[in-house]
């Protein structure tokens, strides 16, 4: 039976690619490549695997030997809180190359040709916004909404035993699965659709050129080891505040609210308040990025070939023993 519904699965994602894409390749078994065109040319992974849709591209291989590197990660991070359809810029520590991802739970029998036209749009977005310099721009579409209608996140709530409290303006704030340190995830329903669930985790008044990379680092790693969630950064430029957050779109149901909620606890877990903290020291960063594989010069930074591999889920620990 798993079987017929992953292949299933893969049929409609097929299909899907196919209105967004002229040509679609399959590479290997249950994993297909095809390209976006918008002014430049992005080819593109996808696959299903573990109920999920995994959509994947690398946009570039850094190995940068100056301080740009830093700024274009810290950027990243700032466009990705006004990408689409939850796409994000994410962090291979293996091969230190800067990807578009986005995964799509199956969690219920829909099409995919929606979510999948809504992806792309979002990594062509993506592309463009990864080669303009300029500022990133918010969408309208990220404003809350005047009606915080919050009846079924409630019942959501309670189904799964999450704690919340109510705002005055309707909004939920939910306790998160952070056995460590108490995070609270904010739940808001956007003006022009769709619900955006973030947890904040650090306000920057001032970091110094190599925390502000370390945390980079680990921030967008983070985005790529944690399914469906993502880090961002506001661009307020006296008092930046970092963010984990999931965004699902219009017609969200409860199996998907819990998968958002789920995966901002994993995420908050590897890369929240704490980690986040520690990494303002710039002891701390240095060891942290020799241990992530950066080579730490006077001029700026570049990537190693050879690595000692550090285990993103036991970040805290090392941190500890760094300082």
């Amino acid at each position: 039976m798993m079987a017929d519904t992953t292949q299933v699965h893969q049929q409609a994602l097929v299909e899907a690619i196919k209105g967004c894409s002229a040509e679609v390749s399959e590479v290997q078994p249950g994993r297909w490549e095809f390209c976006l065109v918008n002014g430049r040319t992005l080819p593109v992974s996808a696959a299903v695997s573990d109920g999920w849709v995994l959509l994947d591209a690398e946009v570039a291989s850094v190995a940068l030997d100056d301080e740009k590197v830093g700024q274009t990660f810290w950027r990243l991070l700032q466009v990705n809180g006004a990408l689409p359809q939850a796409v994000k810029f994410a962090l291979d520590h293996h091969s230190h190359s800067v990807h578009l991802r986005t995964e799509i739970p199956l969690d219920r029998p829909t099409s995919l040709a929606k979510p999948i036209r809504r992806a792309c749009a979002g990594f062509a977005t993506g592309l463009k916004r990864f080669h303009d310099p300029g500022a990133p721009r918010r969408k309208p579409g990220t404003a809350p909404a005047a009606d915080q209608n919050n009846t079924e996140w409630k019942e959501w709530c309670a189904a799964g035993k999450w704690q919340y409290s109510e705002r005055p303006s309707g909004e939920l704030n939910v306790q998160l699965d952070t056995p460590a340190a108490v995070s609270y995830a904010l739940v808001t329903r956007r003006k022009h659709g769709g619900v955006a669930i973030a947890c904040e985790i650090a306000r920057f008044k001032s970091l110094s050129q190599r925390s502000r990379l370390a945390i980079a680092v680990l921030l967008l790693g983070g985005c790529a080891a944690v399914r469906m969630a993502r880090a961002a950064v506001d661009s307020d430029p006296d008092e930046p505040a970092a963010r984990l957050e999931v965004t699902l779109s219009g017609g969200s149901h409860a199996d998907r609210f819990v998968h958002a909620l789920s995966s901002l606890s994993v995420a908050c877990r590897l890369c929240g308040q704490r980690e986040v903290s520690a990494l303002r020291n710039d002891t701390v960063a240095t060891h942290y990025l020799r241990a992530r594989g950066w080579s730490l010069k006077p001029t700026g930074v570049s990537a190693l070939s050879a690595r000692k591999e550090v285990s993103h889920g036991n970040l805290a620990n090392h941190l500890a023993a760094s300082s």
